[in-house]
């Protein structure tokens, strides 16, 4: 089972963890988190450590995950003061697993002091818990999601809570009925892997195995509640984290709870084997379609799914300069790309200069080449929504020295909006504007 969970979380990765940044990493800290809070070993100082270190890169990641690490230290102080016994929540484990976590800080802060002044820090103290490409949008978001599933899965939510409740008012036949809640799941992720992926989201793909894992849990004898606060809890308190610090939404609840799909699988295994004897050949033949159909889904969707594009078939042209030079893609792409490349072109003193590029165009970075980002993150797209934001207006009051020689507002951009400000430099430096003829304005340093 080990194994195959590998597999399905590996399968998930290649679409959804496109490159190592703030979320993808805490998503995989948390995952390895989780594994290492049941794991069992007899080298428990490399274990409560090296559970402190993933702590530690958690909350870089993500500030708010600071509750997790709060939460341990009250639940350690409880079990203390009613003398309960635990290896994870005692006083030893809990300072081998400060002392992982203090040793990244320490690291930390030595990179960070080596960069900056204590000055600049704390005036960015406002700043270290929001996502620098997304607005926070509260922690209700982290619910709402839960509808959406429900609304967009209604026939698999109505059927699979009808079979649900039915088993736990008719113990006699529940691995039976049990066995058709499995059927059903199997069967709408593949249904949703075919005909309606654009409708409830890649992001999606591992999640109906978490309501199944849950109903296995419930209906089990032997409760493994341990394993149940690592499947659930760690990824609960990521899911209302990342909610609170950025707008990811139906995507961070997804990606927060896939590390609750893949424990869920332990769950029904150990059904299973709970009632091995009842179940007998049918449980093996379910078992397998469920994990064929997981499997084929998470490939059909790989195979069918183009990162920042429609589809496979959309992909008819071929870029021929620049650095995406050779990449195939479609012909809005292509005409988009041409266009501002061809025009950032113009540009000939870029280098070591402050460049800002709103919003749509992150690659132009690449194709101004030793240029400096002139803005706290090269994704603009979600976070600004204009030239005179309060957030930009705060990056460069603490950080003057980052203020744009360069500002380029794509086509795309351009066409969708109807007046851009920058008047919070304006009144202080004098910016040239240069409008191009196929599209882009650009602002520039007299």
């Amino acid at each position: 089972m080990a194994v195959i969970i590998s597999v399905l979380y590996g399968l998930f990765i290649p679409w959804q963890i496109m490159s190592l940044s703030y979320n993808t990493m805490c998503c995989m800290g948390v995952y390895l988190l989780s594994i290492l809070t049941i794991y069992k070993t007899k080298h428990t100082n490399i274990k409560y450590i090296s559970m402190g270190i993933l702590l530690a890169i958690v909350v870089l990641c993500n500030p708010y995950m600071i509750s997790l690490y709060l939460l341990y230290l009250i639940v350690t102080v409880i079990f203390k003061i009613k003398s309960y016994e635990s290896n994870l929540f005692n006083l030893k484990s809990f300072l081998k697993v400060t002392l992982g976590a203090g040793s990244i800080f320490i690291v930390f802060c030595c990179f960070i002091l080596s960069r900056t002044t204590i000055e600049k820090i704390i005036a960015c103290i406002p700043y270290f818990s929001t996502d620098t490409r997304h607005r926070p949008i509260g922690l209700w978001s982290a619910i709402t999601p839960v509808f959406n599933f429900i609304w967009t899965y209604k026939y698999y939510a109505f059927v699979g809570g009808v079979l649900f409740l039915v088993g736990i008012f008719y113990q006699k036949k529940r691995y039976l009925i049990f066995q058709l809640m499995v059927i059903v799941t199997a069967l709408q992720t593949i249904y949703y892997a075919l005909f309606r992926m654009e409708v409830a989201g890649f992001n999606q793909i591992m999640f109906p195995l978490t309501p199944l894992g849950i109903g296995a849990f419930i209906y089990s004898k032997k409760k493994d509640y341990k394993r149940l606060a690592a499947a659930l809890v760690i990824p609960c308190i990521y899911l209302l984290c990342i909610n609170e610090a950025s707008s990811n939404n139906f995507l961070g609840f997804y990606i927060a709870l896939t590390t609750s799909s893949v424990f869920s699988l332990y769950f029904i295994k150990e059904y299973y084997q709970e009632n091995r004897l009842e179940l007998k050949r049918i449980a093996s033949v379910v078992l397998v379609f469920l994990l064929v159909a997981q499997i084929f889904s998470e490939l059909y969707v790989n195979a069918n799914h183009v990162f920042f594009e429609n589809g496979p078939e959309s992909l008819t042209e071929t870029i021929t300069s620049g650095p995406d030079k050779g990449l195939i893609t479609s012909k809005e792409n292509k005409e988009f790309y041409d266009i501002n490349y061809q025009n950032l072109q113009s540009i000939k003193d870029a280098e070591g200069k402050n460049v800002l590029f709103y919003n749509h165009l992150v690659k132009g970075y690449f194709m101004l080449e030793n240029s400096s980002v002139g803005a706290f993150s090269a994704w603009l797209c979600d976070n600004v929504s204009a030239l005179d934001d309060e957030k930009m207006k705060a990056y460069y009051k603490i950080n003057p020295e980052k203020i744009p020689d360069y500002v380029y507002i794509d086509n795309r951009t351009e066409k969708t909006k109807t007046s851009f400000y920058w008047n919070s430099l304006g009144d202080k430096y004098s910016y040239g504007i240069k409008r191009f003829q196929n599209g882009g304005l650009l602002y520039y340093k007299r």
